[in-house]
């Protein structure tokens, strides 16, 4: 009929989600994170750190917020673990000591997540997959440190800075460095579903 106005598929579609309150473009983001977090044993945790990516659809945007989110929590742990210095150091040696091997471990651990994101940041795609290997064993290591940092208070007064910590960083910690993990070890199933053309690593058959 005359006059009628013909409105493409399309642009329906968006007007109809505008109209209910909803952003298109964050279509392929949720997908992305649900792709991203399937292999999660965690997957609530996964999801609510990728969010923090702010709706991006980069593959390495949000490697990047997981391991700068897992960095976040050992910097919280290593705060902790001076403040509880200062409050103990001078009455329980014990205590001391604990401390002093447990900021060790985060230093460590501090140094294989920098080098996790610098992996991230300074990389296309193709090369952080061709460096899985690595990126999955400074996340294993900052697990271990994580374990080692806890095993070091023994004596139920130990035990109970060891809680301490644990609520204000370390538990954090063992869990989105773990969730890291998982990620990357999944990775190759990720570019799949991100339709990411890359290929193993060429090796020298010299």
């Amino acid at each position: 009929m005359a006059g009628n106005v013909i409105v493409p598929a399309v642009s329906l579609i968006l007007l109809v989600g505008v109209a209910l309150g909803v952003d298109p473009s964050t279509t392929g983001n949720v997908k992305a994170v649900q792709g991203i977090c399937e292999n999660a044993e965690d997957q609530k945790l996964c999801h609510e750190t990728l969010a923090l990516s702010n709706g991006s659809q980069d593959l390495k945007e949000y490697l990047k917020v997981a391991v700068e989110t897992t960095i976040n929590s050992v910097i919280k742990s290593i705060n902790m673990t001076d403040k509880l210095s200062v409050e103990h150091g001078d009455k329980d040696k014990g205590i001391k000591m604990a401390l002093d091997i447990c900021k060790e471990m985060l230093d460590l651990a501090m140094d294989s997540l920098e080098a996790s994101a610098k992996l991230v940041r300074e990389n296309d795609i193709q090369a952080i997959y061709n460096s899985t290997a690595d990126f999955t064993n400074w996340l294993t290591s900052t697990i271990a440190d994580q374990q080692t940092c806890m095993d070091s208070f023994d004596t139920d007064g130990e035990k109970k800075v060891r809680e301490q910590l644990q609520s204000n960083g370390l538990n954090d910690m063992e869990k989105l460095a773990g969730m890291t993990l998982d990620i990357v070890s999944a990775l190759s199933k990720i570019l799949e579903s991100f339709h990411l053309n890359v290929k193993p690593a060429s090796t020298d058959s010299r």
